[in-house]
């Protein structure tokens, strides 16, 4: 079994194609892959919230009322309006990937559960590439914004890691993704 093929094909998606949201099976896939993800002292710190078809306005909502919120210009606000489509609306499936400290398991650490979110949230871009869906990896305040945390059932406390988007590219242009060689980047001791 190869992991390398979907790492190495993985790219980010910024436009998909207006399609039905992803299946139930294959959100459920996803997921499984993220919670596979290393944890210290298996803190498992992490919640998903899935979002498709409804919920969909619902955060996009949410996230106009934290931009209403704003202390900008009503030119800034309008110009805002079309971003937000762009951040909320991009994708039929999107899933938050949510640091939620496990209560139960005293010993973690944030340091150490954030990044085991993040190596979640890695988990489930590379599942999706393996599964023929694209996606993108997107972070901001919004995404933290008390107004779209309380729409959504995100507690005070947590926070979300990552907005992942995921649908079928619909991109004209061929996805290029240029890394600096492993050379450049490797110090042997």
């Amino acid at each position: 079994m190869s992991v390398i093929e979907p790492i190495l094909n993985r790219k980010s998606t910024k436009i998909f194609k207006k399609t039905e949201p992803i299946s139930k099976e294959a959100v459920e896939t996803i997921i499984e892959a993220a919670i596979q993800a290393p944890n210290h002292h298996i803190t498992e710190p992490w919640k998903f919230f899935v979002m498709q078809g409804e919920n969909m306005q619902q955060f996009y909502d949410a996230a106009m009322e934290f931009q209403k919120n704003r202390d900008i210009s009503e030119e800034e606000f309008e110009r805002m309006k079309v971003k937000m489509i762009s951040k909320t609306m991009v994708a039929p499936t999107v899933i938050l990937a949510v640091y939620s400290k496990n209560k139960n398991k005293t010993r973690g650490k944030y340091e150490e559960d954030i990044l085991a979110v993040g190596a979640a949230i890695q988990n489930m871009l590379i599942q999706a590439t393996s599964m023929g869906i694209d996606s993108i990896w997107k972070t901001g305040p919004v995404y933290n914004a008390t107004e779209v945390k309380s729409a959504l059932g995100i507690e005070e406390d947590e926070e979300v890691v990552g907005a992942i988007f995921f649908g079928e590219n619909d991109n004209a242009k061929e996805l290029l993704r240029k890394r600096t060689d492993k050379q450049e980047k490797t110090i042997w001791l």
